[in-house]
């Protein structure tokens, strides 16, 4: 991805990270550290859009210095969980040498084995939970064993260090950045929105979503339809597979 691809809103991943993409945000990755270093499991929980999975694989990285990191992509079932444990044990962690479990997108349909997950992952000394959540998708059962639960908010700072950013790449800025925060109520999103359009995000998805009423846009539609619906049951939809879903009779082009 190009920065300026990056800024206008992807799903979060650690390529982004070592692309030197994101923005450093003092304050969460301070409160990522301490939590790290007093209970050993940091929950990032927030709205879509907050910047919750960059910040995740940035503290993965970061939090715990030296660390090994084991991204969990889904655990699903007890059968998953051991065999995700014993991938852990076999890493043999230690103070010199420890091991950071990192997983995104908690609370959805493929991450449903996680509180068990975490049950035996809290036994193996030397290691680190770090995780990330959607406000949406949150229940108590998540925290199990006790975890600092940290909720993500855009502060100022990290605002205008982000401005910065997005007006080097070369992406006009509509908005100053700190008229831009003061609209986002502490949203990522909104405040990219805001500072690249000068409209807030709920405005473009209407606009966008009022196009694809235009004749000649049936397959757009469709689509989106699906997709939306596949988002919707925490589903992932592979791109060949939606081109066949859309073609009556052969692929896409």
């Amino acid at each position: 991805l190009s920065p300026a691809q990056f800024y206008r809103g992807v799903d979060g991943a650690p390529g982004h990270v070592a692309a030197h993409l994101d923005v450093l945000r003092p304050r969460e990755m301070g409160q990522i550290i301490d939590s790290v270093r007093a209970q050993r499991y940091a929950l990032l929980l927030g709205p879509s859009g907050c910047g919750k999975s960059v910040l995740l694989w940035r503290a993965a990285r970061d939090a715990v210095l030296g660390a090994r990191i084991v991204r969990v992509r889904s655990v699903e079932t007890v059968e998953q969980v051991d065999l995700l444990i014993r991938h852990v044990r076999l890493l043999r962690p230690s103070p010199t040498a420890p091991v950071v479990v990192a997983a995104d997108n908690l609370g959805r349909p493929g991450m449903g084995a996680w509180p068990v997950a975490v049950d035996a992952l809290r036994e193996i000394p030397a290691l680190t939970l770090i995780a990330a959540c959607r406000a949406e998708d949150f229940h108590p059962g998540l925290v199990r064993g006790g975890a600092r639960i940290i909720e993500l908010r855009l502060d100022e700072q990290t605002a205008h260090r982000l401005g910065e950013r997005v007006a080097a790449t070369g992406v006009p800025l509509r908005m100053a950045a700190t008229e831009a925060h003061r609209r986002s109520d502490g949203q990522l999103m909104e405040f990219l929105a805001l500072l690249t359009t000068g409209q807030r995000l709920e405005q473009i998805l209407a606009e966008q979503a009022a196009g694809l009423r235009q004749p000649g846009r049936e397959l757009q539609r469709a689509a989106a339809r699906l997709l939306l619906a596949a988002h919707s049951a925490g589903l992932t939809l592979a791109a060949d597979r939606l081109g066949d879903a859309l073609a009556p009779a052969g692929p896409v082009d």
